[in-house]
């Protein structure tokens, strides 16, 4: 028997049924979550039922921030998102993470007065995202492969710290050394 043929099969923590996989929703960071989508359904409802005003304000919460999206100003076409992710690498603004799921992160957010224009949004994890929320004190980094992904790379990607420490020990010892200043 060949064990390749075999469907991939989870257990549900909640109902303790083995189900496929596909059964199971992303967790956002490569794997799977641990409950099946039956279950997790109805974890929602239940919180809903049991926390009605709080499920009300996080409701209003949503259509106030989906109103406030649609209406901010600019816009961005998804060959631009895909050429910003590629100048970031594919990896967070932030944390410089690619092992996550990355959404769209507005730098000044729509709440502060900032657009939709592809020159506010960067690439972001959602941890990230969740951490910086409404603030303007964090910065992301600049993209490592030029603004538009263009292959121009202010620091390269793939160089690391140990090869940008050696490139400026190189280029420091190119230089010539300044004469020494006589004391008098």
């Amino acid at each position: 028997m060949d064990w390749d043929d075999e469907p991939d099969m989870q257990l549900c923590r909640i109902c303790r049924e083995e189900k496929f996989i596909e059964d199971f929703q992303s967790d956002g960071k490569g794997g799977r979550r641990t409950e099946c989508r039956i279950c997790c359904n109805l974890q929602r409802v239940r919180w809903a039922h049991s926390t009605p005003e709080r499920h009300r304000r996080a409701l209003a919460m949503r259509e106030a921030y989906v109103k406030r999206r649609k209406r901010a100003p600019g816009g961005h076409t998804e060959a631009e998102w895909q050429a910003r992710l590629q100048a970031y690498g594919a990896r967070c603004a932030y944390c410089g993470r690619s092992d996550r799921a990355l959404v769209k992160e507005h730098v000044i957010p729509l709440s502060a007065g900032g657009s939709n224009d592809i020159s506010n949004l960067v690439p972001a994890c959602q941890s990230c995202n969740a951490r910086k929320l409404d603030r303007l004190d964090i910065a992301p980094a600049p993209p490592p492969f030029g603004p538009n992904g263009s292959g121009e790379a202010s620091i390269p990607a793939t160089m690391g710290v140990n090869g940008l420490a050696a490139t400026l020990g190189r280029l420091a010892e190119s230089r010539p050394s300044p004469e020494p200043r006589e004391e008098g």
